[in-house]
């Protein structure tokens, strides 16, 4: 991807219509990478996703490549895709650990990186990072973090940033340390002191989970959607889909628990929960949504 898609170009004797020019070609790779990313995502458009970011960098010899393709084995026996940057290191990892029919590399053009090459896995090349990131996380139902350098971190914020916004509906984040190695505490931290100086909300730290073994990558996943389905606000409101109704006794406790939320109103015929929410309260919600794995 030239850089001249990125930023308007002085060249010329019409400088608006360089930047006409530069305009056009951004567009049009932004279409391309778009149509790409659906045709890809299609032959799986109703099974249930789930992407791992991380480094390009480690090697297949090392213990986190071993524990990432491990974790994709666990997905991809209970029904997940696996969908991953298509690289090398960690997004090659994914992708072998999955195997064939249950896995998707999504690349980007770089001058100095070859996407992963499986001959019954597809691995598709996008021009732009953000197009990128969207397919991959747009409609996940779960997003792992291994240890990465700046890519990583970019990925990670973004989707934080989504969360947080709620411009992602809800979805479990986890921060996959296998070598239980403190990879993550320094990040920990910072985010510690964005809340020291409220530059964030104490409940944006039930954004994401921290944990160092596959087994409990994969249950944050599944406890996750274990009785939620869906969530939807009309700025005043929150409407909540379960697979199980909620008894009185949880309800009382669940309102007790999660104040900011109440009143709760179940409706049993519809699998229902009513709450009050202000869209503002992503954090909280995430903790909340977590709850309702065990309060049925």
């Amino acid at each position: 991807m030239s850089d001249d898609l990125l930023a308007p170009t002085t060249s010329g004797t019409d400088p608006a219509f360089d930047l006409d020019r530069s305009e056009t070609g951004m567009k049009a790779a932004m279409v391309a990478d778009f149509h790409a990313s659906a045709a890809a995502l299609r032959p799986f458009a109703t099974r249930d996703k789930v992407v791992i970011f991380g480094s390009a960098r480690i090697t297949e010899s090392s213990s986190l490549y071993a524990s990432v393709r491990t974790l994709a084995e666990i997905f991809a026996a209970s029904g997940f895709v696996v969908i991953t940057g298509g690289g090398p290191g960690v997004m090659t990892a994914g992708l072998a650990g999955a195997g064939s029919g249950n896995a998707l590399g999504i690349s980007v053009e770089l001058p100095f990186e070859d996407p992963a090459s499986f001959p019954d896995i597809p691995v598709i090349t996008q021009q732009l990072f953000f197009t990128r990131k969207l397919a991959m996380v747009r409609r996940t139902k779960g997003i792992i973090v291994v240890p990465g350098g700046f890519g990583t971190m970019d990925e990670l914020f973004e989707v934080l940033t989504l969360l947080q916004t709620g411009k992602k509906s809800p979805t479990p984040l986890v921060l996959f340390d296998p070598d239980d190695s403190g990879f993550f505490d320094p990040l920990l931290q910072l985010f510690a002191s964005f809340e020291a100086r409220h530059l964030i909300s104490p409940p944006d730290l039930d954004l994401f989970r921290v944990v160092s073994t596959e087994q409990a990558a994969f249950a944050c996943v599944e406890d996750f959607w274990s009785n939620y389905v869906s969530f939807a606000s009309d700025g005043t409101r929150g409407t909540i889909q379960l697979h199980h109704p909620l008894s009185p006794a949880a309800l009382a406790t669940l309102e007790t628990e999660f104040e900011p939320f109440a009143p709760l109103c179940g409706d049993d015929a519809l699998k229902q929960l009513t709450i009050r929410f202000d869209r503002r309260n992503y954090g909280l919600l995430h903790r909340f949504i977590r709850r309702l794995s065990v309060s049925v």
